[in-house]
């Protein structure tokens, strides 16, 4: 996981992403999202599923202090 003092700039782009793009696949934040979804979980229900998961995704946006 990137340190918040670590400013490149392609950090810093991926920092400003969309909010949904940060929910699908991506590299950079694939050990993150491991942690928070270890099972293939779909868009809908990490948007608009029970409690527990939109508390999961809001979790996980907040570990991975994208700017959105």
């Amino acid at each position: 996981m990137p340190t918040s003092g670590d400013n490149t700039p392609a950090l810093l782009a991926r920092r400003h992403r969309p909010g949904h793009q940060a929910l699908q696949p991506c590299p950079h934040l694939e050990t993150t999202r491991q942690h928070y979804w270890p099972e293939d979980t779909g868009l809908g229900t990490k948007l608009w599923g029970p409690a527990s998961d939109l508390q999961r995704t809001a979790d996980f946006m907040g570990a991975t202090e994208l700017s959105i």
